[in-house]
Protein backbone atom coordinates (compact mmCIF):
# COMPACT_ATOMS: atom_id res chain seq x y z
CA UNK A 1 0.00 0.00 0.00
CA UNK A 2 2.33 2.67 -1.21
CA UNK A 3 4.78 3.63 -3.90
CA UNK A 4 8.48 3.39 -3.02
CA UNK A 5 11.15 5.65 -4.52
CA UNK A 6 14.88 6.09 -4.09
CA UNK A 7 15.73 9.61 -2.89
CA UNK A 8 18.64 11.64 -1.55
CA UNK A 9 18.58 13.21 1.92
CA UNK A 10 20.57 16.43 1.32
CA UNK A 11 20.79 17.30 5.03
CA UNK A 12 22.46 14.03 6.03
CA UNK A 13 24.06 13.25 2.67
CA UNK A 14 22.62 9.76 2.28
CA UNK A 15 20.29 7.85 0.00
CA UNK A 16 16.94 6.84 1.50
CA UNK A 17 13.75 5.14 0.41
CA UNK A 18 10.51 7.14 0.36
CA UNK A 19 7.25 5.26 0.71
CA UNK A 20 4.48 7.55 -0.44
CA UNK A 21 0.80 7.00 0.20
CA UNK A 22 -0.98 7.46 -3.17
CA UNK A 23 -3.41 10.39 -3.46
CA UNK A 24 -6.46 8.12 -3.59
CA UNK A 25 -5.49 6.58 -0.23
CA UNK A 26 -4.23 9.76 1.45
CA UNK A 27 -7.78 11.17 1.39
CA UNK A 28 -9.24 8.06 3.05
CA UNK A 29 -9.16 8.16 6.87
CA UNK A 30 -8.85 4.37 7.26
CA UNK A 31 -5.89 4.10 4.84
CA UNK A 32 -4.24 7.12 6.44
CA UNK A 33 -4.59 5.58 9.92
CA UNK A 34 -3.14 2.29 8.66
CA UNK A 35 -0.17 4.14 7.13
CA UNK A 36 0.50 5.90 10.44
CA UNK A 37 0.25 2.57 12.34
CA UNK A 38 2.80 1.11 9.92
CA UNK A 39 5.16 3.98 10.77
CA UNK A 40 4.68 3.45 14.51
CA UNK A 41 5.27 -0.29 14.17
CA UNK A 42 8.46 0.23 12.18
CA UNK A 43 9.67 2.74 14.77
CA UNK A 44 9.22 0.11 17.50
CA UNK A 45 11.26 -2.56 15.68
CA UNK A 46 14.98 -3.04 15.27
CA UNK A 47 15.94 -6.07 13.20
CA UNK A 48 18.34 -6.71 10.30
CA UNK A 49 15.48 -7.95 8.08
CA UNK A 50 13.33 -4.84 8.65
CA UNK A 51 14.24 -1.47 7.15
CA UNK A 52 14.69 1.26 9.75
CA UNK A 53 12.33 4.21 9.65
CA UNK A 54 13.86 7.68 9.72
CA UNK A 55 10.62 9.65 9.77
CA UNK A 56 6.96 10.13 8.92
CA UNK A 57 6.60 13.31 6.90
CA UNK A 58 3.99 15.14 4.86
CA UNK A 59 4.18 17.55 1.96
CA UNK A 60 1.24 19.21 0.23
CA UNK A 61 -1.14 16.89 2.10
CA UNK A 62 0.64 13.71 0.98
CA UNK A 63 2.12 11.60 3.77
CA UNK A 64 5.30 9.60 3.24
CA UNK A 65 7.74 7.46 5.19
CA UNK A 66 11.48 8.08 5.07
CA UNK A 67 13.12 4.65 5.32
CA UNK A 68 16.55 3.08 5.27
CA UNK A 69 17.49 2.31 1.67
CA UNK A 70 18.28 -1.37 1.21
CA UNK A 71 20.24 -1.87 -1.99
CA UNK A 72 19.65 -4.90 -4.13
CA UNK A 73 17.19 -6.47 -6.50
CA UNK A 74 13.50 -6.05 -5.66
CA UNK A 75 11.52 -9.18 -4.98
CA UNK A 76 9.20 -8.30 -7.88
CA UNK A 77 12.18 -8.12 -10.25
CA UNK A 78 13.50 -11.46 -9.01
CA UNK A 79 10.11 -13.17 -9.42
CA UNK A 80 9.76 -11.78 -12.96
CA UNK A 81 12.79 -13.90 -13.98
CA UNK A 82 10.96 -17.09 -13.03
CA UNK A 83 10.23 -19.32 -10.06
CA UNK A 84 12.75 -19.40 -7.24
CA UNK A 85 14.58 -22.66 -6.56
CA UNK A 86 13.49 -24.21 -3.25
CA UNK A 87 16.70 -23.29 -1.38
CA UNK A 88 16.43 -19.65 -2.49
CA UNK A 89 12.70 -19.53 -1.65
CA UNK A 90 13.39 -20.90 1.83
CA UNK A 91 16.14 -18.33 2.40
CA UNK A 92 13.76 -15.51 1.42
CA UNK A 93 10.96 -16.96 3.56
CA UNK A 94 13.27 -17.13 6.58
CA UNK A 95 14.13 -13.46 6.18
CA UNK A 96 10.45 -12.53 5.98
CA UNK A 97 9.15 -14.81 8.73
CA UNK A 98 11.87 -14.67 11.38
CA UNK A 99 10.55 -11.93 13.63
CA UNK A 100 12.78 -10.09 16.04
CA UNK A 101 12.66 -11.77 19.45
CA UNK A 102 11.24 -9.48 22.08
CA UNK A 103 10.22 -6.81 19.58
CA UNK A 104 6.61 -7.94 19.84
CA UNK A 105 6.27 -8.43 23.60
CA UNK A 106 2.68 -7.18 23.55
CA UNK A 107 1.60 -8.45 20.17
CA UNK A 108 -1.40 -10.43 19.02
CA UNK A 109 -1.96 -13.02 16.34
CA UNK A 110 -4.78 -11.77 14.15
CA UNK A 111 -6.51 -12.23 10.79
CA UNK A 112 -6.42 -9.23 8.45
CA UNK A 113 -8.21 -8.57 5.19
CA UNK A 114 -6.39 -7.34 2.07
CA UNK A 115 -6.77 -3.70 3.09
CA UNK A 116 -5.07 -4.33 6.43
CA UNK A 117 -8.23 -4.16 8.52
CA UNK A 118 -8.07 -6.55 11.49
CA UNK A 119 -10.92 -9.04 11.27
CA UNK A 120 -10.32 -11.16 14.37
CA UNK A 121 -7.78 -11.65 17.12
CA UNK A 122 -6.48 -15.19 17.59
CA UNK A 123 -5.26 -15.99 21.07
CA UNK A 124 -4.15 -13.70 23.89
CA UNK A 125 -1.69 -10.82 23.81
CA UNK A 126 1.88 -11.85 24.48
CA UNK A 127 5.34 -12.35 23.08
CA UNK A 128 5.14 -14.42 19.92
CA UNK A 129 8.34 -15.42 18.20
CA UNK A 130 8.28 -17.19 14.87
CA UNK A 131 4.98 -18.82 13.93
CA UNK A 132 3.43 -20.84 11.12
CA UNK A 133 -0.09 -21.78 10.09
CA UNK A 134 -0.79 -25.53 9.79
CA UNK A 135 -1.44 -26.97 6.30
CA UNK A 136 -5.16 -27.40 7.09
CA UNK A 137 -5.39 -23.83 8.44
CA UNK A 138 -6.77 -24.98 11.81
CA UNK A 139 -3.71 -24.47 14.05
CA UNK A 140 -0.78 -22.13 14.50
CA UNK A 141 2.58 -23.36 15.79
CA UNK A 142 4.58 -20.61 17.46
CA UNK A 143 7.50 -19.93 19.75
CA UNK A 144 6.89 -18.31 23.12
CA UNK A 145 9.32 -18.22 26.02
CA UNK A 146 11.75 -20.60 24.35
CA UNK A 147 9.16 -23.34 23.83
CA UNK A 148 7.00 -24.42 20.90
CA UNK A 149 3.26 -23.98 21.37
CA UNK A 150 0.24 -24.91 19.24
CA UNK A 151 -2.87 -22.73 19.12
CA UNK A 152 -6.18 -24.24 17.99
CA UNK A 153 -7.70 -21.35 16.05
CA UNK A 154 -11.32 -22.48 16.43
CA UNK A 155 -11.26 -23.03 20.21
CA UNK A 156 -8.53 -20.56 21.15
CA UNK A 157 -6.83 -23.25 23.27
CA UNK A 158 -3.02 -23.22 23.38
CA UNK A 159 -0.96 -26.31 24.15
CA UNK A 160 2.72 -26.38 24.99
CA UNK A 161 4.49 -28.83 22.70
CA UNK A 162 8.00 -28.59 24.20
CA UNK A 163 9.10 -27.99 27.79
CA UNK A 164 12.87 -28.36 27.62
CA UNK A 165 14.97 -25.66 29.39
CA UNK A 166 16.85 -25.03 26.12
CA UNK A 167 15.48 -22.65 23.50
CA UNK A 168 13.18 -24.24 20.92
CA UNK A 169 12.27 -22.02 17.97
CA UNK A 170 11.34 -21.73 14.28
CA UNK A 171 8.47 -24.26 14.06
CA UNK A 172 7.65 -25.68 10.62
CA UNK A 173 4.72 -28.02 9.89
CA UNK A 174 5.13 -31.24 7.93
CA UNK A 175 2.97 -31.35 4.77
CA UNK A 176 0.51 -33.74 6.45
CA UNK A 177 0.22 -31.51 9.54
CA UNK A 178 1.08 -34.33 11.94
CA UNK A 179 4.63 -33.27 12.82
CA UNK A 180 6.33 -30.00 13.70
CA UNK A 181 10.04 -29.66 13.00
CA UNK A 182 11.83 -26.96 15.01
CA UNK A 183 15.28 -25.69 15.85
CA UNK A 184 16.73 -26.25 19.31
CA UNK A 185 19.99 -25.54 21.10
CA UNK A 186 19.56 -28.55 23.44
CA UNK A 187 22.83 -30.11 22.29
CA UNK A 188 24.87 -26.97 21.70
CA UNK A 189 24.52 -25.29 18.30
CA UNK A 190 21.12 -25.19 16.64
CA UNK A 191 19.81 -28.67 15.74
CA UNK A 192 16.60 -29.73 14.03
CA UNK A 193 14.19 -31.77 16.17
CA UNK A 194 10.62 -32.92 15.57
CA UNK A 195 7.52 -33.46 17.65
CA UNK A 196 4.59 -35.60 16.53
CA UNK A 197 1.10 -34.35 17.32
CA UNK A 198 -1.51 -36.63 18.83
CA UNK A 199 -4.91 -36.29 17.18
Amino acid sequence: MGEVYRARDPKLGRDVALKILPDTFSRDAEHLARFRREAQLLAALNHPHIAQIHGLEETHGTPFLVLELVDGETFAARISRGALPLDEALAVARQIVVAPRGAASNSVLAWFDRTGKQLAQIGPRGEYGTFQLSPDGKNIAFERGGDIWVLDIQTGVTSRLTTHPARDAYPVWSPDGKTIVFGSNRNGPLNLLSAHLVS
